[in-house]
């Protein structure tokens, strides 16, 4: 897993394999005058974790899904 965390931003991304991998993005939204009641990051964990038995197996495709145009 890897945790790409800027000012207000955050992105976890697993990877699925070499070409692929899965990203969530979390973003603040406050004013240039307030501060931020949690770093975007502390907020993304907390759901990732929440997300880790889900992740743990996740498949690679999904039984008659519809092919890309």
């Amino acid at each position: 897993m890897f945790i790409s965390e800027e000012e207000k931003t955050c992105t976890v991304s697993k990877p699925l394999d070499d070409n692929h991998s899965v990203q969530i993005r979390a973003s603040a939204s406050v004013r240039s005058d307030e501060k931020l009641a949690k770093p975007a990051c502390a907020v993304l964990r907390e759901y990732v974790t929440a997300l880790a038995p889900i992740w743990q197996d996740m498949p690679s495709t999904v039984p008659d899904a519809p092919s890309p145009s």
